[in-house]
């Protein structure tokens, strides 16, 4: 029986009805179905995604920035790889660990510590006095990320309704991108205005340790645990809390007298079953889209700098690039109902294969005009941004119940932060020895594998979550109860 069918009206008020709350099908049901679009339920949405500012800015900065930190410290290759990839360590490591804490201890716990990293790690990046401060400094924004992925797409997945879902959950690519054009330009700005010369990656550090606390600031101000997980603990009535806070609708509780028993997931309930497809399909595409995107991506300004002479020439040209991105990840948040996140998968890896064999053998044979350089790569980062980009995310958010929907999405981005290790160090090591052209086209078999395996793993979220399921009971009971009368 759903939410709806369980409103009473409220004899106290001439219209309000009231929700009753037996169990936390319930409220999973009352906030897939509602029609209600609560202004504080927007902006929980949005300083979730906002955090993707972050991630993007930084992103971008230290794109940008690679050149003036090579020249200050006087890095070799193996040291720019080790930069560059101490973030992907710091994901990695924060991936697997947050995704249980998100699910153990909440979302919103989680929700606040990310950002108090974002800004500790900008402070110590923006005044590191020597390399070893610097890698330092992008391992703990490495960490702060890893933690937010889980928490604020689970914050995201279970604030909206099912018809909504995968739209919201696709944007996070989208705030992503806003972040990443924003950073390029004013990268731009900084050393053609501003004439920051060698010191351009501190001031990127800097600005993006603003932008953090800003979004700290405005989390605070409007951030609540879910309902969603809430109810998954048993905690019915800080739940019904939540929906009276968010929604404006009166909650009565009708729960049993006796606690339900807390039930443990265990972590091989991701490879079993069910589950075992959604976490294949998940994970490879984190894994190939991250390393095809940190080691072609992420390098756009060393690439135009092949393609044009002039440093600040190659870098409006890599925002040029970075403005397909955002137009792909548009599309990317329209279309995810009426395509799918799969074929969304297939279609920006598809075109990702010729994308990269076209400019990688026009470089070989010296016969790619940066014009068509240019082109050819905005091509391939539409179709990134378009697809597997999002789609890795998106799948593992929406594949799991909520007790399992931390560490899931932890899994699949943790595995994708490997994939991401890989490409920071593939391309710098490649590059010196076998040139841009054969580079690339030893790249294109990343897509060219992430487009065969989710070609024959076949699974879509519906775009309702995994508590609409029949059957859908995981984990052991432990004994122990949970509920507004158990510890917590």
């Amino acid at each position: 029986m759903g939410a709806e069918s369980r409103h009473r009206r409220d004899p106290s008020g001439p219209a309000r009805e009231t929700l009753v709350i037996r169990n936390p099908r319930d409220v999973y049901n009352f906030i897939n179905d509602t029609p209600r679009k609560a202004t504080r339920n927007r902006l929980m949405i949005f300083t979730a995604l906002a955090s993707l500012l972050v991630d993007g800015w930084d992103t971008a900065g230290l794109s940008a920035g690679v050149p003036s930190l090579v020249e200050t410290f006087e890095l070799s290759a193996f040291e720019t790889g080790l930069l560059t990839s101490s973030i992907g360590f710091g994901m990695l490591f924060a991936a697997f660990v947050g995704g249980h804490l998100v699910d153990r201890i909440g979302r919103l716990r989680m929700f606040l510590l990310d950002m108090v990293l974002f800004v500790v790690a900008a402070i110590i990046g923006a005044l590191a006095p020597n390399f070893a401060m610097v890698v330092v400094a992008r391992f703990l924004m490495g960490v702060g990320i890893g933690i937010d992925v889980p928490a604020a797409m689970s914050v995201v997945a279970e604030q909206t309704n099912t018809r909504r879902k995968r739209t919201f959950v696709n944007q996070h690519m989208l705030f992503f991108y806003y972040a990443i054009v924003g950073s390029y330009l004013i990268s731009w700005l900084l050393l053609e205005v501003g004439g920051v010369g060698n010191s351009l990656w501190r001031w990127q550090m800097a600005i993006g340790g603003v932008l953090a606390f800003i979004i700290i600031v405005t989390r605070l101000t409007v951030a609540e645990e879910t309902a969603f997980w809430l109810a998954s603990r048993g905690h019915l009535r800080s739940a019904a809390g939540v929906i009276e806070k968010v929604y404006g609708v009166k909650v009565t509780i009708e729960a049993p007298a006796q606690p339900r028993a807390e039930r443990r997931i265990p972590f091989t309930y991701f490879f079993r079953g069910k589950y075992l497809k959604r976490t294949i399909l998940s994970t490879e595409i984190n894994f190939f889209q991250s390393l095809v995107y940190f080691a072609v991506g992420f390098y756009l300004p060393v690439t135009a700098g092949v393609l044009f002479d002039d440093p600040a020439v190659a870098l409006l040209g890599t925002a040029a690039v970075q403005c397909a991105g955002l137009v792909g990840a548009v599309f990317a948040s329209v279309f995810a109902n009426r395509v799918g996140l799969r074929r969304e998968t297939l279609i920006g890896f598809g075109v990702e294969v010729p994308a990269l064999v076209v400019i990688g053998i026009g470089v070989v044979q010296g016969w790619m005009p940066p014009f068509v350089g240019i082109v050819v790569l905005a091509i391939f980062l539409m179709a990134h941004t378009l697809g597997p980009a999002q789609t890795g995310v998106s799948i593992a958010v929406l594949s799991y119940p909520t007790e399992m929907r931390g560490r899931g999405t932890g899994l699949s981005y943790g595995v994708g932060r490997i994939g991401a290790i890989a490409g920071f160090y593939v391309f710098p090591l490649l590059l010196a020895p076998l040139g841009l052209g054969n580079t690339l086209l030893l790249l294109a078999l990343a897509p060219l594998f992430g487009f065969l395996i989710a070609l024959f793993v076949k699974w879509d979220p519906t775009g309702a979550t995994s508590e609409t399921e029949e059957s859908d009971e995981p984990g052991e009971p432990t004994g122990r109860p949970v509920g507004e009368g158990a510890a917590r």
